[in-house]
């Protein structure tokens, strides 16, 4: 008994010696910080997101970790969390070894003891930044902060170090935490977005090119078809040949639409309160199969002229300008896609930028604006919900329903749901929409499939992008991703990337 007594006794000398015990309740907690923060480098440099951690009103890990305070002189803080861990964890094994003498062990406990409080002093920072700063918290950063609070715990109650030692390294740890957040304090905000680029359609090669949809004039690319009312769509074939329709009914050119009386009467109905009918020919066509007369009055030359195609990915997918959702002219000189949720809040601060970029380039600017819900319901490359979410399809689809009604109040609408700080509720957008279209024809468009079909294809369009974070300004070649605050720098984007080609 005396002999063990000593031997414990041993361990605890100023050496630095670990208790077994104490070492392996240390080195848990770390190696799974170690694990946490490995991941979330990766998901920090490529900017994809954290699985199983939505757009929260409390827990939103994408609003934390795309913020400043995600990083230090351009390296994300997960890296020098790291560094922390493997260096503790690496302590930790030398001063349990007995191969080492009793020098190398003491220093490897100085080194544990510096980490451990290092992370300890770096939970307390990250979490009061989350909580007073970004007023949103990561779950998976306050996870690995929390193993940080407990190794530092551990270290300062159990280490076997001299109290004054302990003064002195601790003041070491507290110093590089604070030379640390001095950094961020000074540095500007990090860029939020990064490119994506496509290659050519005429460089790709033949077994990049996949699955090939040939348009009547011979080009190699696919015209991106909007939607029509008929519930009989093939959603599944969903890439088509140009088509002189507008947006409220694209139909394939050969295909026999046959519409009821009713159908024919709403139409008419539509046209008279004000929707815009002048880009497009309506055919009904007879029970007995002949064709009537289009009711477009419009020459066909000059329907045909209406509108451009907007080009995507490498130019392998084209939008025609008059089928789609747009604020601008849909013969503006630059025209670009994009893609965003009512909802998402890095949404908001594009389209502030993109409204500076509007009011630099007044006419000459068109924006085709495609809303993809991030809410599984609608969406089904979303696979978490979020409260901050849980109304972006219905305002979506209320947003769609309010341009195919009336394409002139559309853009008040679309702006109008992204004044404030926050998204509008469904009434408080129901009620706006109401007051712009009406209420009974806006309750006959909500009540079509032709809405949810238009999301349906907005989504099939952001799968094509490779899914993952929203804003995306999508260029010909070129895709923005994440959120642009720089008006100014985005207005010499926007003119560098539809500048015609030579």
């Amino acid at each position: 008994m005396d002999h063990a007594r000593s031997q414990s006794v041993a361990r605890q000398s100023p050496n630095g010696d670990l208790p077994a015990i104490i070492a392996y309740a240390i080195a848990i907690p770390s190696a799974i910080a170690l694990v946490i923060s490995t991941y979330l480098a990766y998901a920090t440099f490529t900017m994809s997101e954290v699985a199983g951690c939505g757009s929260g009103n409390i827990f939103d890990c994408g609003h934390v970790l795309h913020s400043k305070w995600s990083k230090t002189i351009g390296i994300p803080v997960s890296v020098f969390a790291i560094v922390t861990h493997i260096a503790l964890i690496t302590g930790l094994f030398f001063n349990l070894s007995d191969r080492f003498g009793a020098k190398v062990r003491s220093a490897a406990a100085s080194i544990v003891f510096v980490a451990a409080i290092a992370a300890s002093f770096a939970a307390i920072y990250f979490i009061s930044l989350q909580v007073f700063v970004l007023e949103h918290l990561c779950s998976y950063c306050m996870a690995a902060h929390t193993c940080g609070l407990i190794v530092g715990s551990l270290a300062l109650w159990k280490l076997p170090i001299a109290s004054g030692m302990k003064r002195k390294l601790a003041g070491v740890s507290m110093a590089g935490i604070a030379i640390m957040a001095g950094i961020q304090i000074a540095s500007e905000e990090p860029p939020t977005y990064k490119f994506e680029t496509f290659a050519p359609v005429e460089d790709l090669r033949p077994e990049d090119e996949g699955e090939t949809f040939g348009s009547p004039d011979g080009e190699s690319s696919d015209v991106f078809s909007a939607p029509g009312d008929s519930d009989a769509l093939n959603e599944a074939d969903i890439f088509a040949a140009p088509v002189d329709e507008g947006a409220s009914n694209s139909w394939a050119p050969g295909n026999s639409v046959e519409f009821s009386p009713s159908g024919v009467a709403m139409m008419q109905l539509m046209s008279g309160r004000g929707l815009a009918l002048s880009n497009c020919s309506l055919l009904v066509i007879s029970p007995t199969g002949q064709d009537a007369e289009s009711t477009s009055t419009e020459p066909k030359q000059a329907q045909s002229k209406a509108g451009q195609l907007v080009p995507m990915i490498g130019g392998s997918v084209k939008l025609k300008s008059t089928d789609w959702p747009l604020v601008g002219d849909p013969n503006a000189k630059h025209i670009f896609v994009e893609m965003f949720d009512y909802t998402c809040e890095h949404c908001r601060a594009t389209n502030a930028a993109i409204a500076i970029a509007k009011k630099n380039l007044g006419s000459d600017l068109a924006v085709l604006t495609l809303p993809v819900p991030m809410n599984k319901n609608c969406n089904p490359e979303i696979n978490t919900a979020s409260p901050a979410h849980a109304e972006a399809c219905e305002l979506s689809m209320l947003a769609i329903a309010v341009w195919r009604l009336d394409k002139e109040k559309f853009p008040e609408f679309h702006q109008w749901m992204f004044e404030g700080d926050a998204a509008p509720s469904y009434n408080d957008a129901l009620a706006k929409a109401e007051a712009l279209v009406g209420a009974d024809s806006l309750k006959s468009e909500l009540a079509k499939k032709v809405c949810s079909q238009y999301i349906a294809r907005n989504v099939e369009l952001y799968k094509r992008l490779g899914g993952g974070p929203i804003p995306k300004m999508v260029f010909k070649q070129t895709t923005i991703v994440g959120k642009f605050t720089s008006g100014e720098s985005l207005t010499d984007l926007i003119k560098e990337y539809t500048a015609p080609q030579p």
